[in-house]
């Protein structure tokens, strides 16, 4: 979700965030993963949509201080890398958004 608000992705927004409600998220958690403060996993997303990837040494120890490893980081990485892609295409493309839609 941290990613699809970076990328202002209405569409993903709007399945992840009912789907999230689904899964058990409250709305202030649903809103914790949209800004990056749900988790060191979300942090680390926004952080590396925010700034390209170029993430500083102090946002990596933060993660690896959270508990995540090299492997976790790596994972967040490609997770960031398909979310954007998809969020791309879905801005791109205009897709009508069939969910309840929420705030970008």
């Amino acid at each position: 979700m941290a990613t699809s608000q970076v990328n202002g992705c209405e569409y993903c927004l709007a399945a992840h965030t009912l789907f999230g409600g689904k899964a058990g998220l409250s709305a202030d958690a649903i809103r914790s993963a949209r800004d990056g403060d749900l988790s060191a996993y979300t942090a680390l997303a926004r952080e590396v949509v925010s700034t390209r990837g170029r993430v500083s040494d102090e946002v990596l120890a933060t993660a690896r201080a959270a508990g995540l490893t090299d492997a976790k980081i790596i994972e967040v990485v490609v997770q960031v890398a398909l979310l954007t892609v998809t969020n791309y295409v879905n801005n791109v493309a205009k897709t009508d958004v069939d969910f309840p839609v929420v705030e970008v």
